[in-house]
């Protein structure tokens, strides 16, 4: 098990929320205990506290759903989703004040889209209303939001955690595939190989394929998903249609200087492909 000070780091979080997910919600794997400083250790960025609440919540509620070591965890994830409401998607605030990573591509889309879907699941699993409703509201918007900057497939838009020197350019066929599996539309070629759905970064979208759209129920789930309304950002992103596409901004302000880092700051996706921005002002 990871020490307390370990948690906060993508190389112990995102591993142990996967195999939360998986033995959660599929009853794969074994049993790990969560550590008794988890909660005090959650902490920093929107995807850290997204990832650590979520492996918190599953293992809490997998080892003992009545303890309340789980009402604990659900509380606590239930206020980080009413702050997301609040804030805007992925977006929550903290001692340096409000971080966002609304829209951001690989490699922080899994980071943030598997802990949404994966209690999502969980909710419909356990029949707990308050979440399910305020998971539909959330997911369903961040969908929606998806698809205003969808392009023949390629979803693409202004965000955070976008690393030029990387090639982090704010695309993610993780939530391509997503999308298209809440909206339809054009299939993203990787979906259709069965390795791509077995990978950790693929999760998300194996969880809402098999735990939130699959079956009848899952039918009248997806419909309803389809036609919430695009989540609201913390940071206006500012649009306008472009030789058959379109072009995306966010303007150079201290409130968005000091929300997030490593913006992609404009997106022009039109019939020549995609181009992004990373300097403020660049492409303008």
């Amino acid at each position: 098990m990871a020490t307390p000070h370990e948690v906060g780091t993508h190389e112990i979080l995102w591993p142990r929320l996967c195999e939360a997910v998986r033995w959660a919600l599929w009853g794969l794997g074994g049993p790990v205990p969560v550590s008794p400083k988890l909660e005090q250790d959650i902490h920093g960025s929107p995807n850290y506290r997204l990832m650590g609440w979520a492996t918190w919540l599953l293992r809490a509620w997998k080892e003992n759903p009545k303890a309340g070591d789980c009402l604990r965890a659900r509380k606590r994830w239930l206020d980080t989703l009413i702050e997301m409401k609040q804030l805007g998607l992925f977006t929550l605030g903290g001692p340096s004040g409000v971080a966002t990573e609304a829209g951001a591509g690989d490699p922080h889309a899994a980071f943030l889209w598997l802990p949404l879907v994966a209690v999502y699941a969980w909710a419909l699993e356990v029949k707990d209303k308050a979440t399910i409703a305020l998971s539909e509201e959330l997911f369903g918007g961040a969908v929606a939001l998806a698809a205003q900057y969808e392009f023949r497939g390629v979803t693409c838009m202004p965000s955070t955690r976008a690393k030029k020197e990387k090639g982090q350019d704010g695309r993610s066929s993780l939530v391509d595939v997503i999308r298209w599996l809440i909206r339809g539309g054009v299939k993203p070629p990787v979906a259709s190989h069965d390795m791509w759905w077995t990978q950790d970064y693929s999760l998300a979208a194996a969880v809402v394929r098999r735990n939130i759209v699959k079956g009848p129920a899952g039918w009248l789930r997806k419909r309803r998903l389809a036609k919430a309304a695009p989540a609201e950002t913390f940071i206006e992103i500012k649009r306008e249609d472009w030789h058959g596409g379109f072009i995306a901004w966010v303007e150079d302000e201290p409130l968005a200087r000091a929300s997030g880092i490593d913006w992609l700051s404009m997106v022009r996706h039109d019939n020549d492909g995609l181009t992004v921005f990373y300097q403020w002002g660049e492409g303008r």
